[in-house]
């Protein structure tokens, strides 16, 4: 099963259609699991990712933003969402240029294109 998406970078082939479906909708933007925790609402392609992210509502949140005083569960998180207050912008679209401070933001931009 390969990918024949335009502009898509991935050569291999994938094992089964499941894990080919998967890989299109990081083209799409299609997140069919989707959070329910209140307020949430985030999507996810994989079952996995979502319950991955369920962690993030219930875990202790040790790591405290100095600037703004949010919290985050992991240390890398936090480093991530450093990159909102400096103003940095290290996620590029490569279709158009533009620069997002957090890669899930730049994710839900490429879905537009």
């Amino acid at each position: 099963y390969h990918c024949y998406w335009a502009g898509c970078s991935k050569t291999e082939s994938f094992g089964n259609k499941p894990k080919l479906t998967r890989h299109v909708h990081s083209h799409t933007g299609h997140k069919p699991h989707k959070c329910t925790f209140p307020g949430c609402g985030k999507g996810f392609v994989t079952k996995e990712q979502l319950k991955n992210h369920e962690t993030t509502h219930t875990r202790t949140k040790e790591h405290i933003c100095p600037e703004c005083g949010k919290g985050f569960a992991v240390k890398t998180a936090l480093t991530s969402h450093m990159n909102v207050h400096k103003g940095a912008k290290p996620y590029i679209c490569d279709e158009c240029g533009k620069g997002f401070a957090d890669s899930s933001n730049l994710s839900k931009h490429k879905a537009i294109h």
